[in-house]
């Protein structure tokens, strides 16, 4: 089982998960001693995960490196397997850039959209769109069929992405804040010189 460098992790009451640039583990934190199980992506994939949340024992997981925008999921990541295989249950117009939790509700962002979707029921068609390139009180929850692509040129690349309540904080270029119901662009702040690549919020 390969891990490489580690690029993410998220914990549970039972298993510690972790996503790297060759592969991503399961690990047990209530018996250290207990053998990793391995998680591997549908469609034969080997290459690793940038990002994971859990909901409940639901296991969401991205790549940056996947050109396709998959969105993987695991139903029961608790379940005694020494091999769990990711299924990919959504994927985006774009490359996936970040992924984020916010009540019952899994918000996916590529460089120009969040993509809005049921955490319980996340192979459903997302329930909305917001667009990220739009200017300060636009309304833009749209659906997410409408929801912009951008050229390499004009992208302003999501480097991270938090839900908090009805607000989703975006860090690229700018700071952004978004209202989740509305879709509307809240506050922007400019100015920064080197991209935002992780948020805090609480």
């Amino acid at each position: 089982m390969k891990l490489g460098r580690v690029i993410c992790t998220v914990v549970g009451i039972e298993f510690l998960f972790t996503g790297g640039e060759q592969g991503a583990l399961r690990f047990s934190h209530e018996d250290p001693k207990a053998e990793a199980a391995e998680i591997k992506r549908e469609k034969g994939k080997e290459d690793g995960m940038s990002h994971m949340v859990l909901n409940g024992r639901s296991l969401f997981m991205m790549a940056r490196a996947d050109q396709e925008g998959n969105l993987y999921w695991i139903h029961d990541a608790y379940k005694s397997e020494k091999v769990m295989l990711a299924k990919s249950v959504f994927t985006a117009r774009e490359q996936l850039r970040s992924l984020a939790l916010g009540g019952s509700h899994l918000f996916a962002a590529t460089s120009a959209s969040i993509y809005k979707l049921d955490a319980r029921e996340p192979w459903e068609a997302p329930i909305a769109g917001i667009n990220v390139t739009q200017l300060p009180n636009q309304v833009e929850l749209q659906t997410p069929a409408s929801a912009p692509q951008t050229s390499r040129r004009q992208q302003r690349p999501v480097q991270d992405l938090k839900v908090f309540g009805e607000i989703a904080i975006v860090g690229g270029v700018d700071l952004q804040i978004f209202n989740t119901k509305t879709g509307g662009l809240v506050e922007a702040v400019k100015g920064h010189t080197h991209f935002i690549n992780c948020i805090a919020v609480g």
